[in-house]
This record gives C-alpha cells, structure tokens and sequence, in this order.
C-alpha cells in the first residue's frame, strides 16, 4: 500500500483508492506534508506512526471530513474532491475513534443511519435496507444488543456498532480509525479477521492502528508516518524492522516469524539511552527522510 504498488493481487477489480501529494495545515503547522498512499481493491492497508504523526487527519482528509490544501484523491479513478456528499457517502465510510450518536437512540437505528446516503428525500427505510442493517450488525457481531440504547453501551460495543454503521453504507473504501480500540483480544482479532474477508471480497480498506503485531499479521501492505509526512511503504515483512521501530517509535523490537501464519510477530523492550534511535520532536530534530528505511 504505497504510491508504487501495482495491480491488486486479489483480482478484486478497480483502481481502488490513489492519494498523491496530500498535504493539509492547521494556520502555521502542517499536519500532513505530501502523503501518498494506494490501497487497491481486495487490500487490507495500514497506517502506522506514534501519536501526532498524521494518520486521524489523512483518514479525515480522504473521507472528506476535511479539505486537504493540496491533493489529488481518487477512487476507482473518479475524482473525489468533485463527487457530491452524498455521492462520496455512498462510496467511502469512515469509523471513527469516538463517533458519537443522537442521545436515546437505540442500536439498530444508529446502524440504519448508515443507509440515510442511498435513501431518497423522505428518509423511509425499505425492506433492503432493514435487511443490510441486519447484515451489519451480525458481520460486527453487534446483533446480540441491537435493541438496546447505544449511549447505554461500553467502549467496546459501542465501537462494534459503529462499524456495522459503515458496513451499512455498503461503501467501496473502508477507512478505520483505531478499531480495535476498547476491544479485547478475541474482539480485536474478530475485527480484524472480518476486514480481511470483506478485503478478500473486494473492498478497499486503509486502517489506523497502534498495535505493530496486528498490522503485521493482517494488513498487506503499511505506510509509517512520522510528523505528517511518509517514512517508508511496503509490505509488513519489508518496514517492520528493528531499526525502523527504534527510530521511529524509540522502543527496541525483536521481530520473530509467527509459528503459525509465517508472519512477523514483534516483541518489545524499552530502548537503552544509548541506542541509535530517534524520536521525531523529541530526541532530535532530523526529518522523516533522515530516517533508515528499507
């Protein structure tokens, strides 16, 4: 999942989503310097980076929440800066971290307002529409409390419903802000075993994530970004290297080979004072580009 990827490996058909040059600025700080990411259809990609580095705002920016200063965004080849709201709301759902909802609103009407872009004026719920509501809150495993309020839910059911919500958009780009946030392990694995499949069916998805040994084991290909701009793409086997992880996220990593799936599971230990490494804006002041990358 770079700007130098080629074709989709899974035969999923379509371009997929191709970011160049994004950049974006908050008054005098630049918050995304010229990004490229491509995450084809049928692909599983990962945005990695400690705090700050830029993943929130770039999902933001690809969503249209905000309005990148430069950037050229398309989706199957179709412009996205010139597609209508509701036009973008159909192709592209967004989960967010804490997405909040209407007070008082149960469940599966929280997941129904994920149909409001391909309803009509009138907003009336069809049979097809109660039937992918359904759909959704099963694939995230949400149906067991589909009748209860959503503010009455914990951290980690409320993050289920919100991706049965995107689910419900049918969209053709996925994007995830930390979803596996508030989850526990079996919840975290589900979740992201379920974005492999909707993946291996043909959606595009790009997610936000914290855990290293979680992109490693499930996304095809990982962007690392360090103050807004890119470190280095590529497959996990590729970027996931002890003197990336020192560099960028000043923690010392054992990479070892996952008995089961063949890939790489990571280990962690504080970094000594010594060691090379350094934290962008905190150790030193070297750019992204002065980084060891492979």
């Amino acid at each position: 999942m770079s700007g130098r990827r080629g074709s989709d490996p899974r035969g999923g058909g379509g371009t997929g989503l191709e970011a160049s040059r994004v950049r974006f600025a908050r008054g005098s700080r630049l918050i995304v310097d010229g990004v490229d990411v491509t995450v084809p259809r049928g692909a599983v990609g990962a945005l990695l980076g400690p705090n700050g580095a830029g993943k929130s705002t770039l999902l933001h920016l690809i969503a249209g929440v905000e309005h990148p200063d430069v950037a050229a965004l398309t989706l199957d080849g179709d412009d996205l800066v010139s597609l209508r709201r509701r036009e973008r709301a159909r192709r592209i759902a967004l989960v967010e971290q804490d997405a909040q909802a209407p007070e008082g609103l149960r469940v599966d009407h929280v997941v129904g307002l994920g149909r409001v872009p391909h309803q009509s004026a009138w907003g009336v719920d069809s049979a097809r529409d109660r039937e992918v509501v359904a759909r959704a809150l099963t694939a995230a495993g949400a149906s067991a409390f589909a009748a209860r309020r959503y503010d009455e839910l914990s951290g980690g059911e409320r993050q289920r419903v919100n991706l049965a919500r995107a689910l419900a958009q049918e969209p053709e780009l996925l994007l995830l802000d930390e979803p596996t946030n508030h989850l526990d392990i079996r919840a975290q694995l589900a979740t992201l075993e379920l974005l492999r499949r909707l993946a291996d069916d043909g959606l595009s998805v790009l997610a936000a994530l914290h855990d290293l040994s979680l992109a490693a084991s499930y996304a095809d290909h990982v962007v690392v970004l360090a103050q807004g701009a890119v470190v280095t793409a590529g497959a996990p086997t590729d970027v996931l290297t002890p003197e990336l992880i020192r560099a960028v996220w000043d923690v010392e990593a054992h990479v070892l080979v996952h008995p089961v799936t063949g890939r790489p599971l990571l280990a962690f230990a504080p970094a000594v004072e010594d060691a090379p490494g350094v934290v962008l804006g905190t150790r030193g002041d070297r750019s992204p580009q002065d980084l060891p990358v492979r």
